[in-house]
């Protein structure tokens, strides 16, 4: 683990810069146009870039972690419905993305 400095030092940013953080998004968002094609190409960006970081991790850090386990080698039955599972999951989302 981290050292007991670091961690306090991690904390002591996270609870500054969280609030600051928060207090400049309310002082923008009430200054710039919903409409305006800045702001949407600005939200569409980070969009895009949370998006790209969700399936990132999901994907290489997750999922990848569970399917290299050595008892899936020996048992190709579990194997099998976990992708099963994952391709279901993903079809689900598929049809949920369509209303949102």
């Amino acid at each position: 683990g981290f050292p007991t400095a670091k961690k306090l030092c991690m904390l002591l940013v996270y609870s500054l810069t969280t609030p600051l953080g928060i207090g400049i998004g309310i002082a923008i968002s009430s200054t710039y146009n919903e409409d305006s094609v800045t702001s949407k190409a600005v939200q569409g960006t980070l969009n895009g870039v949370s998006g790209g970081m969700l399936l990132y991790i999901g994907m290489y850090q997750l999922i990848a972690e569970e399917f290299s386990r050595e008892d899936l080698l020996v048992k190709p039955k579990l194997r099998l419905g976990m992708y099963g599972a994952l391709c279901v999951g993903a079809a689900l989302m598929c049809i949920l993305a369509v209303w949102a």
